[in-house]
């Protein structure tokens, strides 16, 4: 299909978890333990996001990406990574064929500024070039008139500076 995955939740408790320190909160009403031996309990993250809700937020998002991959007619294999970043909303390498989204941003995102970003970013892979020129502008009009792509825009920046 040509999305790469190592393993979509080994990554999500990898990048969320791995040497941080988690609060974890065991329900007295299911027992300590499941079916299978395993504990059962809520993990949260040190700002309060609940671990397991954060795993249905990126599996949708990854649907997402998934849809616009076979509705742009990509040609190249692409990897989706959602991690934390300080200045960015988006990063994009073409010669890699990976697309970053910030993690901290598109949790603030609605279902129509997610997909935006989506659509923007892999139409960057889809003309082979992460600059704004004309090739750029001319495709993504193909999808989204000017006038809506800038509402979005000024939308998620709005969203931003909250």
């Amino acid at each position: 299909m040509g999305f790469k995955g190592k393993g979509f939740r080994k990554d999500l408790a990898y990048e969320s978890l791995y040497n941080k320190t988690v609060y974890i909160e065991f329900d007295e009403t299911d027992g300590l333990k499941g079916y299978y031996g395993r504990y059962l309990a809520y993990v949260y993250l040190p700002n309060g996001t609940d671990f397991n809700a954060l795993q249905g937020f990126r599996a949708k998002i990854k649907s997402r990406f998934v849809d616009f991959w076979y509705y742009l007619w990509l040609a190249k294999e692409v990897k989706l990574k959602i991690v934390p970043m300080k200045r960015k909303i988006a990063s994009l390498s073409i010669d890699k064929g990976v697309l970053r989204l910030n993690q901290n941003v598109v949790e603030k995102l609605d279902e129509k500024e997610l997909r935006y970003i989506l659509l923007h970013e892999l139409i960057h892979l889809k003309v082979n070039d992460v600059n704004h020129g004309s090739l750029f502008m001319k495709e993504l009009e193909k999808y989204l008139e000017f006038e809506k792509t800038r509402e979005i825009e000024i939308e998620i920046i709005k969203k931003l500076i909250q």
